[in-house]
């Protein structure tokens, strides 16, 4: 009875041993360098399953060669009939100094809006953000304005 109780430890020591020497994969980190096949993709087809864009660019149309950006957003009415909204953005300058500035807008009502961001963008220094409000304000669109024209993108309504 003692040599199959050793017999059992001695094979329990050694799993147990075994278990400790298995090397798991490193995890993969959250954040990486985008490559810049990345960045022509998300330029070219972000914002949509398929690629149809609702956004419309007014002025100075971009290229991939020249400014990379996007903006999205969502909101949902809350029980007090307040707006959460969420609000993503990227911009990146490639060829010269950009100056931008992010709004939440209605169209209707020009002279109401939210200022989610801006400042001015040297070549390859993007910025990017994702900010949450709770606001009374009925926003429907997301105002992207850089150097030379401006993007307008819907809010999505979440239900």
């Amino acid at each position: 009875m003692v040599k199959k109780a050793s017999v059992v430890f001695a094979c329990f020591i050694f799993l147990v041993l075994f278990a400790n020497n298995i090397i798991a994969p490193p995890p993969k980190a959250l954040w990486y360098q985008v490559d810049d096949w990345e960045k022509e993709v998300c330029s070219k087809w972000g914002g949509a399953q398929s690629p149809v864009q609702e956004a419309v660019t007014f002025g100075r149309v971009f290229s991939y060669g020249a400014l990379s950006a996007t903006v999205q957003g969502n909101k949902f009415r809350t029980p007090e009939n307040n707006y959460i909204y969420d609000v993503a953005y990227y911009i990146d300058s490639f060829a010269e100094d950009t100056d931008y500035e992010i709004l939440l807008v209605n169209p209707a009502r020009a002279d109401v809006f939210k200022r989610v961001a801006g400042g001015r963008l040297a070549p390859g220094a993007g910025k990017a953000g994702f900010e949450t409000y709770n606001l009374t304000q009925d926003f429907t669109h997301i105002k992207l304005t850089y150097t030379g024209g401006h993007i307008m993108s819907p809010i999505m309504q979440v239900k």
